[in-house]
């Protein structure tokens, strides 16, 4: 792949490592969701980039959402799989996503909010 968009470095994807079982997730828990260890939990980077593995358009929402927006589940390389805004534009499922952040609401310029938004790896022309 010959991607016109290299993976984003302005996301930084924080999860949790557990050293007791060895499971994975994001975003970092305090607690293993796996063997509930307390004391085994490390914070890990986690990759930047993955596969979409399924997502949905959400066209009602509370006050100050900006409609429609899109959501769904990525999975990473590493087997850990997030739930999280999404890109629309060369959105499908399988389709080859990196992390960035993107507006998701605030109604005025003034007033945006900005949070992880995984966008459409675009193929070089």
């Amino acid at each position: 792949m010959n991607p016109e968009m290299s993976p984003s470095t302005e996301a930084r994807l924080v999860g949790m490592h557990c050293t007791s079982c060895g499971a994975m997730a994001y975003p970092f828990q305090a607690v293993c969701p796996i063997c509930m260890a307390e004391d085994a939990v490390a914070e890990t980077d986690m990759p930047t980039t993955g596969t979409v593995y399924a997502f949905s358009t959400v066209h009602a929402a509370p006050k100050k959402w900006r409609l429609p927006y899109t959501v769904g589940y990525v999975d990473l390389p590493n087997g850990v799989r997030v739930f999280s805004h999404l890109d629309p534009e060369g959105l499908s499922v399988g389709a080859a996503v990196y992390a960035s952040t993107g507006i998701v609401s605030g109604e005025a310029a003034e007033e945006p909010r900005s949070q992880l938004v995984f966008k459409a790896v675009r193929e070089a022309k």
